[in-house]
Order: structure tokens, then C-alpha cells, then sequence
């Protein structure tokens, strides 16, 4: 067999396609849930893929896909938007009533009370705002 093999995980039998996504810069290891003892060989074979500038990390903004599932778009992200690590770029939302700053891709980036614009996640903190919490980082 060519490649890389798949990891089968010996206490439960399954085969984890992404084991073999990853290493190749094709997926991201989105480490908050996960807790088995592979999870540490994931994140260096990302953090390798990473350096090496192969698969997507090459891209200069590349979308997490959990910021694009939730954004509803078909496509790129929208202008004025960067991606670098596990943080985007504003502009952001702030919820003037409870003090939440929302990204867009997020369902209440505009709800009614988030009127006032911030451009960066460091200014919305400066200007007393939380994340809200699906983007806490």
C-alpha cells in the first residue's frame, strides 16, 4: 500500500480517514474535543504540514472549516477577511446590550443590537466585549 496508512484506533476499532488528511496539509486537527492519545501525533503532523507549506497551508487566508460551515457561504471569504491560525480578522459585531462581539459566518453577526463595528478581536476586548461563544479563543 502506497501512502500513508490509515490510524486505526485499537481501543474502539475505527479507522480514522482524517490520519491520512492530515499529514499531507489536507485537513485541519481541531484539538478542543479531542482527548485520545493520538490526538498529540494530529496536531504535530499538522503543525509539520504547516512548515512545510504543503496542501492548504501554502493558501494565504485559508477558512476554518468550522468557520465556513457556520458562515453559510459557497465560497471564498468575503474581502477585508483574514485567516492566520485559529483567529480571524474583523470586522466584527458588538452586541451593545450584552457586551458579545460576534465574526461574520456568525448567525448573530447581525442582530439587532450589534451595531457598533470593531476591526479587529483586540479592539472589541479593548472596548469591553467578550466573544461570543462560538468563536472563544
Amino acid at each position: 500500500m502506497d501512502g500513508p496508512i490509515p490510524f486505526i484506533c485499537p481501543s474502539c476499532s475505527t479507522v480514522f480517514v482524517i490520519s491520512e488528511h492530515i499529514p499531507d496539509g489536507l485537513a485541519w486537527f481541531y484539538g478542543q474535543y479531542c482527548e485520545s492519545s493520538f490526538c498529540s501525533q494530529w496536531k504535530y503532523q499538522e503543525e509539520d504540514a504547516r512548515s512545510r507549506k504543503i496542501g492548504l497551508w501554502p493558501m494565504q487566508n485559508p477558512i476554518l472549516p468550522w468557520e465556513f460551515r457556520h458562515s453559510g457561504k459557497t465560497g471564498t471569504s468575503k474581502a477585508g477577511t483574514t485567516t492566520q491560525g485559529n483567529q480571524q480578522a474583523g470586522p466584527y459585531h458588538g452586541n451593545t446590550s450584552s457586551r458579545i462581539f460576534h465574526q461574520s459566518g456568525c448567525k448573530m453577526f447581525d442582530c439587532k443590537n450589534c451595531t457598533e463595528v470593531v476591526q479587529n478581536r483586540d479592539q472589541a476586548i479593548g472596548s469591553g466585549y467578550r466573544p461570543c461563544g462560538m468563536y472563544k479563543q
